[in-house]
């Protein structure tokens, strides 16, 4: 069965995976309802081996509080020079 378009598909394209644990952190913005009351749920990931390297749950998120929570994932995980990425979640950051 061939495609409808016929075009190649970008996906995948556009990301270099991780040769070493540590070298890219993904964060992940969820919320969940818990009894009617809204919670965030931000999850750091390493890229390489997908392991939750920090996480936090938060009534409210803003840039501030992700910058927060990165900052102690920084410091538990002594780790400095990463490259980012933003997995999926309401709103979007640039982490400076």
């Amino acid at each position: 069965m061939s495609k409808w378009n016929g075009k190649p598909s970008k996906k995948g394209t556009g990301f270099e995976q991780p040769l070493v644990a540590h070298q890219h952190w993904h964060i992940d913005v969820s919320y969940l309802n818990i009894s009617g009351t809204f919670y965030y749920l931000c999850s750091i990931l390493d890229g390489f081996s997908r392991y939750i390297v920090h996480w936090d749950l938060r009534e409210r998120m803003a840039e501030a509080e992700i910058k927060i929570i990165l900052e102690r994932a920084r410091v538990v995980r002594r780790r400095r020079g990463l490259l980012l990425h933003k997995v999926s979640g309401p709103g979007t950051f640039s982490p400076k």
